[in-house]
């Protein structure tokens, strides 16, 4: 289809020739102009403010929110009935009041408020009706900016902002996104009686204060099902939407209302207090969905058009009691503009909700869920939010957004991971769910939880799939709007994308499809319980002597966890039992550990070898609270009895009761002595011989301990200590016997023995020489005892028995014979001589290692050295001291540890080695960047890929030094940026990257609907764009109109200026146009230079877009010629409500690449006449006057 040709005529000539020289008439044939657009990122719904104060997040497809029927969750075997009022179901009352929001815009927290106080009701089989504050939701939904140092507390700085100059929080309008968000983060849901609606409408309390938390808000599906003009209702989510209120409650949903009254808008029926509306104007008002009825006739309804079938929800208004009945209307399940359907599902205050529900503290960086924007990506996008735990707690749940129906949600939570690379912790969490809703989660962790100190950081990852692509899981303004605030802080959120491979700050500015958008913070709660007063408050510790009698009981109140616990005990503690009185909660199990690992309960006794050396409390909580171990250590001392004649015994076990009476004396004559004194050998008669008689009683009898005391004796001779001898004597008379016992060890004369009654004697012996003693010496393999000369001695001599011995470091003394000498009083003997060998201690020599590469560890490289000892060479190992270091290119060398085979008689040698250390080959890739024209360039950065850095190391350690030829007087374009690098342990390949500058985009101000918009390379960001739509009188109108074919439509003609030419390159020039039109084939036609040129291209996203190099009028054209699907889907990118992102094939200097339609310069009909008959009326006059003058000449001749 063409352009019609021009047959109007012009009356002036000179302005008909004009026309006739310069008008051209484009061959609109051409295809339009293809250009690739990757789907990556794509916006699919954006955040608008509509007409009638709402306030909508409009979706590309809403059949994203319908579930796949194999996913939906299918409720038993449980029918839907054909009717159900939640009024008076199963014979009780899930209904809120009816309420009025009076001339307020609050139409949406109504709706909101009524869904979330009609779940509590049912689910808390409330006995009294729930009332929420709608003004403290709307006034929390635009102050939202929270001032606490804290921002992971209540969101920072984030809040929705009004979106019309003169409104207010009441008057500016809303819709479930807001709400849903706002009540997500624990604002606005104070009880009705701390904010009441009055009016007038004032600031509310704290948006902090609410009585109850949201826990889910679920986006069902919607009902309407769109084709072009036709219309049908989903019965599927119909049925959805039923089972959902019977289960949790009443819906809301928005629907149109009619500006006038309702009674006279024609789709309303008094009588019947029904609602019907068929057209197609966008929902402007909240309602809460409380039943249903399928009966419902279409008669009921008012108005021309009557619904496509029978039914009807049951529905609360939030107009009064005094509205239709009683507050209650229905509402056609056919209603066009019905949508918004969704479930607002709340957990109780504290107070009177069930303890498990309740959690008591959220963390989160979002104020304002996704913001702007819903974006999607075909790479795999993962999110990250890092977190310092406020006190000790039990992390509990996540809390997170999806944006579509059937999303796969993956969460993982990890302790301890390194700034900027979330997975690097220690994961304590995972899980991957199904949802089958858009909206908002809370996701239980399903262990239970996990615990976490004050202090502690955590990190939680989480990743949204759905139809094939990724969801943003972060906040999104766009450029320019005027719709959210965002607050953000680097270091908080982090994102993880399939095409860097690498973790990165979350906070940065994409374009998508040319719409300059900010992101913020990941959309990630964390949800937590302050950590329960658990442990042991009380510790009783018991202590019993060894007969088992109590001897005394000392408490020890608030025992430290962290540290050990001393007790001190009685030296006659032979056991303990130990009792706990716990604080807020007991623990499942509580053990009593002993140092060798025995397992001992309260109350049971624990003997002293058990104790000793400590003992360890654990008590065992329920799944998600951290175990608590407590550590015993004691004190004791030991028992020691002594008796005047210094008798001495030591109990060190227990074994001695508190009531025994230790007694001893010394036996000079009587029978008793004499035999005693007979006993021992002859070589100790008429020596030194002290007889003590010993006794131990208890309450007047001999008492026989239940184990082996230590019995020390004193002794009083100062011959040498050799000789002294410790006897038991047993028997009477000549029958009486003496035992060998024991000599003086360390200068003490002591036995072990549990006999405490009867005879013991102290005898020296008087024919055994002195044993010689020996200076140390040194190990040496050659070096023989018979090297070691024995000192002489008088009477005798000393001599090895086996002198071919090597002395070795792990024996202490070597066996020699004494030889007396003639008229001696000594005996021939053999005793142990003591000798004292020491470790030899040897050298390494010639020690090196093998050549690393930088982030090998030290004990990858090959050392080679040896061992010398006095000259001789010493087998055994050599070993890096410690292996596990990560050498660097410059060292002075590392530290060795030889190990000897023979680790009796070498000590370990230390030495240093020398390893040469090759740099690490890396490769790093400087970050892409974007901004528009005329602003700076920010700081360059680079990335690095993960585990490329070696240990500790950071980009810091790099030193990079970037290069790019773009400045802010450089147009629009992609631009390389260049770098070279060094670093003292790595050698540094640099991948470049690319700065993509964008034009400037501007409005003509007040246009807040956006009918047209100019992007291009302004210097100054303040430019103004003027528009006049030119009067259908004008010679413009009238030239654009002359172009329309038969099925050609004028949709726009406008004049636009710019306050400023101080701008380069081209222009790219938008229009919106009515979206009846989308995928038609259009022209704009520009007309500049007294030339008209014409531009092809399609209706896409309701607009229609130019390239042009200066301003003059524009006229649109559309044709009822239809464009092929895919034609229409490159035709174009959406400059201002979002849209479709351009490929790596689109010039990076427009929106839409389209290219002007030569003009065939074919001479109009007009021309052909009309010029022709102006020629032959001028020649007329000129002949008419030299005739006339030849006239007048022939008459005055005659």
């Amino acid at each position: 289809m063409g352009i019609r040709k021009n047959d109007k005529r012009i009356g002036t000539l000179g302005l008909a020739f004009l026309l006739a020289m310069t008008m051209v008439r484009p061959a609109l044939g051409e295809q339009p102009a293809r250009y690739q657009i990757s789907s990556e990122p794509a916006i699919q719904g954006r955040l608008t403010a509509l007409e009638g104060g709402s306030v909508r997040m409009r979706l590309e497809d809403e059949s994203i929110l319908s579930p796949m029927p194999q996913l939906q969750e299918t409720k038993e075997t449980e029918q839907v009935p054909a009717a159900y009022d939640l009024r008076k179901a199963q014979g009780r009352n899930d209904v809120s009041s009816v309420k009025d929001q009076k001339d307020a815009s609050t139409g949406w927290t109504f709706a909101a408020a009524a869904s979330l106080e009609s779940n509590l009701m049912k689910k808390a089989d409330a006995a009294s009706e729930v009332d929420l504050s709608e003004r403290h939701l709307a006034w929390s939904v635009y102050h939202g900016e929270n001032g606490a140092e804290d921002k992971s507390a209540y969101g920072g700085g984030d809040t929705f902002t009004i979106p019309a100059s003169g409104a207010d929080a009441f008057t500016a309008g809303g819709g479930r996104q807001q709400a849903a968000v706002t009540l997500a983060r624990w604002y606005g849901a104070a009880a009705e009686k701390d904010a009441p609606y009055e009016e007038p409408l004032a600031e509310a309390a704290d948006p902090t204060v609410s009585r109850i938390h949201m826990a889910n808000a679920y986006y069902l599906p919607e009902t309407a099902v769109r084709s072009g003009k036709s219309y049908s209702c989903d019965m599927a989510a119909l049925t959805e939407i039923k089972k959902c209120i019977m289960e949790n409650g009443a819906v809301a949903a928005s629907y149109y209302e009619d500006e006038k009254a309702r009674e006279n808008s024609g789709y309303y029926e008094a009588q019947t207090c029904s609602y019907f509306y068929p057209g197609e104007k966008p929902a402007n008002q909240g309602i809460a969905i409380v039943g249903w009825d399928d009966g419902y006739e279409q008669a009921n309804f008012a108005g021309e058009s009557l619904p496509e079938g029978p039914g009807a929800w049951i529905v609360k208004n939030s107009r009064g009691r005094e509205a239709d009945r009683d507050g209650y209307f229905y509402l056609s399940y056919y209603d066009r503009s019905l949508c918004d359907y969704t479930l607002f599902e709340a957990v109780p205050d504290q107070e009177s909700g069930p303890k498990e529900e309740v959690y008591r503290n959220i963390y989160q960086y979002d104020g304002v869920g996704t913001g702007e924007l819903i974006l999607t990506d075909a790479a795999e996008l993962k999110f990250a939010n890092r977190y310092t735990a406020r006190g000790d707690e039990i992390i509990k749940a996540v809390g997170l957004y999806t944006l579509e129906a059937d999303t796969m949600v993956d969460v993982s939570v990890y302790r301890s991971s390194i700034d900027g690379i979330p997975e690097s912790g220690q994961e304590v969490y995972h899980q991957s769910t199904m949802i089958p809703y858009a909206g908002f989660h809370t996701l239980p962790m399903e262990n239970g939880g996990f615990s976490v100190k004050a202090g502690e950081d955590f990190t939680v990852v989480a990743s949204a799939q759905s139809g094939g692509h990724y969801q943003y899981l972060q906040e999104a303004a766009v450029d320019g709007s005027n719709l959210v605030r965002l607050d953000y802080e680097k270091g908080q959120s982090y994102y993880w994308s399939e095409e860097n491979g690498t973790w990165q700050d979350a906070v940065r500015q994409i374009t998508v499809g040319d719409v300059p958008v900010q992101l913020g913070n990941a959309c990630i709660k964390v949800y937590s319980d302050t950590a329960p007063d658990l442990g042991i408050s009380k510790l009783a510790i018991t202590e019993k002597d060894a007969e088992g009698k109590r001897l005394l009981t000392q408490p020890v109140y608030d025992p430290d966890p962290a540290d050990g616990n001393k007790a001190a005990l009685s030296s006659y503690a032979s056991s303990i039992t130990l009792s706990m009185e716990y604080r807020a909660e007991n623990p499942e199990k509580a053990v009593i550990l002993s140092s060798d690992g025995t397992q001992y309960e309260a109350e049971e006794d624990i003997p002293r070898k058990a104790f000793e050396q400590g003992l360890l409390i654990h008590l065992d909580y329920a799944d998600g609270i951290e175990s608590r171990d407590y550590r015993l250590k004691f004190s004791l001392s030991d028992t020691q009895l002594t008796t005047p004649e210094q008798v001495i015994v030591i109990d060190n076990q227990g074994i001695v009761p508190q009531d025994m009476v230790l007694s001893s004396a010394v036996l000079t004559e009587g029978s008793v002595y004499e035999a005693a004194y007979k006993a021992p050998e002859a070589d100790v008669q008429g020596g030194s011989f002290v007889l003590y008689q010993l006794s131990a009683q208890r309450n007047g009898e001999k008492y026989l301990p239940g184990g082996a005391v230590q019995l020390e004796f004193p002794y009083y001779d100062t011959t040498d200590e050799k000789n002294i001898r410790l006897y038991s004597i047993s028997g009477t008379g000549n029958a009486s016997k003496a035992s060998d016992l024991t000599g003086v060890k360390d200068g003490r004369l002591m036995l072990e023995t549990d006999v405490l009654n009867g005879l013991y004697a102290v005898a020296v012996r008087t024919n055994i020489p002195t044993i010689p003693k020996m200076p140390g010496a040194v190990y040496d393999p050659e070096q023989k005892l018979s090297d070691i000369p024995l000192p002489a001695v008088k009477g005798g001599a000393w001599s090895w028995i086996n002198e071919d011995a090597v002395p070795s470091a792990d024996q202490s003394s070597y066996a020699a014979r004494f030889t007396p000498a003639a008229g001696s009083s000594y005996e021939a003997c053999i005793m142990q001589i003591p000798l004292q060998v020491q470790k030899a201690a040897p050298m390494i020599v010639s020690a090196g290692g093998s050549t690393l590469v930088y982030g090998q560890r030290l004990g990858e490289s090959d050392l080679t050295a040896s061992a010398v000892c006095n000259g001789k060479h010493v087998p055994g190992s050599f070993r890096w001291k410690d292996p596990v270091v990560l050498p660097g290119v410059d060292n002075g060398g590392f530290e060795i540890v030889f190990v000897p085979d023979d680790r009796v008689n070498y000590e370990e040698a230390y030495s240093t080695a020398s390893i040469g250390v090759l740099k690490k080959q890396i490769d790093i890739t400087v970050a892409d960047q974007i901004r528009s024209f005329g602003k700076e360039n920010q700081p360059f950065e680079f990335n690095v890929y993960e585990n490329a850095l070696v240990g500790h190391d950071t980009k810091d350690d790099i030193h990079v030094t970037y290069q790019c030829a773009a400045d802010q007087e450089t147009v629009a374009g992609t631009y390389p940026i260049m770098a070279e690098a060094s670093a003292e342990n790595y050698n540094v390949s640099v991948k470049p990257g690319v700065l993509k500058i964008t034009r400037n985009m501007v409005k003509p101000q007040g246009d807040t609907q956006g009918r047209v918009c100019i992007v291009g390379n302004f210097k100054n960001r303040d430019t103004r764009l003027l528009c006049a739509d030119l009067p259908m009188e004008s010679d413009e109108y009238q030239m654009f109109q002359e172009r329309a074919a038969d099925g050609m439509e004028l949709v726009s003609c406008q004049e636009l200026l710019l306050d400023t030419d101080e701008y380069l390159g081209k222009l790219m020039v938008t229009f919106r146009v009515d979206p009846k039109y989308e995928g038609r084939k259009a022209y704009v036609l520009h007309y500049a230079d007294q030339k008209m040129e014409a531009y092809e291209t399609v209706v896409a996203n309701a607009r229609v877009s130019a390239e042009v190099v200066s301003l003059s009028p524009f006229g649109v054209l559309v044709s009822d010629e239809p464009v092929d699907q895919a034609a229409a889907a490159k035709a174009g990118a959406d400059v201002t409500d979002g849209g479709k992102q351009r490929g790596a094939g689109d010039s990076v200097d427009s929106v839409v690449t389209v290219k002007p339609v030569e003009t065939a310069k074919k001479v109009p009909m007009w021309v052909v006449i009309g010029i022709p008959a102006a020629a032959a009326v001028i020649l007329l006059v000129v002949v008419s006057i030299v005739l006339v003058r030849r006239h007048l000449r022939k008459k005055k001749g005659s």
